[in-house]
């Protein structure tokens, strides 16, 4: 047993190295880290990934990802304007700042910008066609006089509950065929992508590229 013990230790040492964020360290992300480890220290020259990827020439890998990270996008949203057109809801991203909300309870409009990553152009927008059309509403923020929150409906709940069942159809055709242990590794690996990118999106938007790439 000492032989496995030392080995575990040593995987936990490499992980912890890689994670230095506590907040990424949990038994989840390490046994997703961990498959995926022991995948690629067993494939010959550590390639059991990279000999089923199929890069496009003149691509690098990089690129590549964020090509069909994009495209993975397009895809669901294709998917949710077939579960919304039946419903008072114009766009996927109607229904994103309602199911916010629904989590949340109620925020203010930039902080319901902010947790759907959008500009705030595009974000006052959506609120807007969402108060118009009675699925939320806004009140005084007793915290602050100055601001307003955004609280669902009864008619916006209604409307949430009436396409959950579709959406998690949609889920899991975005998943496509994918196994559980690659449905739990991707997960892991978008999440340390947001969790790279967001304080990004929330305190360095308006940088520049330059700087952006600098840090």
């Amino acid at each position: 047993m000492y032989p496995f013990y030392r080995t575990l230790m040593q995987y936990s040492e490499d992980f912890e190295r890689e994670h230095p964020d506590p907040e990424s360290r949990n038994m989840l992300h390490f046994a997703t880290w961990l498959n995926r480890r022991l995948a690629h220290d067993r494939a010959p020259n550590g390639s059991a990934v990279q000999s089923e990827a199929i890069p496009v020439p003149g691509e690098t890998v990089e690129v590549s990802i964020s090509r069909l990270v994009g495209f993975l996008g397009r895809y669901a949203r294709i998917y949710l304007k077939k579960v919304v057109e039946d419903t008072p809801l114009t766009t996927p991203d109607d229904f994103s700042y309602l199911a916010v909300l629904l989590d949340k309870g109620s925020l203010t409009k930039i902080e319901l910008i902010e947790e759907n990553i959008h500009e705030k152009t595009s974000g006052m927008e959506v609120i807007k066609r969402l108060l118009n059309s009675g699925l939320i509403e806004q009140k005084n923020n007793p915290a602050d006089r100055r601001s307003k929150s955004l609280f669902l409906t009864d008619q916006g709940r209604g409307v949430l509950f009436q396409i959950f069942d579709r959406l998690r159809a949609v889920a899991e055709l975005v998943a496509g065929d994918l196994t559980e242990d690659e449905k739990w590794q991707l997960l892991y690996l978008l999440q340390r992508l947001d969790r790279f990118h967001r304080p990004i999106y929330l305190d360095r938007r308006e940088a520049s590229l330059d700087d952006l790439l600098k840090r």
